[in-house]
């Protein structure tokens, strides 16, 4: 069973593993789910690695115009359908993203309520005394 050339994930295999993995379902949990359907790891015709492995190049093929351009056209569809959603971006010389700045409708009401200083206490419980 575990010889390479008969290990396969299949598409329908894949697709379940994605939908479980999008509402939250952790990917080691996913793997636990088929082993349990197959009744046991054994039966499942894949390892964990080649489950990993799969899922990882199917989420890589959906950013076909690179990752940049994928996030830029994500926050152009936020505009859309937040009217206090705002984003700015910087390209670097070679015309690469740079930088990125974005405020949903909830950070900018925020400001307004709280100012314009906001402070994050990365120290927080990390420290004996």
């Amino acid at each position: 069973m575990f010889l390479r050339s008969h290990r396969n994930v299949s598409g329908e295999t894949l697709e379940f593993a994605t939908c479980l993995n999008d509402v939250g379902v952790r990917k080691c949990q996913v793997i636990g789910h088929f082993a349990h359907m197959a009744g046991g790891f054994l039966n499942v015709g894949f390892t964990k690695k080649d489950l990993y492995n799969k899922m990882e190049k199917d989420r890589r093929s959906r950013y076909i115009d690179g990752d940049a351009n994928t996030l830029l056209a994500i926050m152009e569809d936020k505009v859309k359908l937040d009217n206090l959603f705002h984003y700015n971006y910087e390209l670097n010389a070679s015309g690469k993203l740079a930088g990125l700045f974005w405020a949903d409708s909830t950070s900018r009401l925020d400001y307004c309520s709280f100012g314009d200083m906001l402070l994050f206490d990365s120290m927080y419980r990390s420290n004996q005394y």
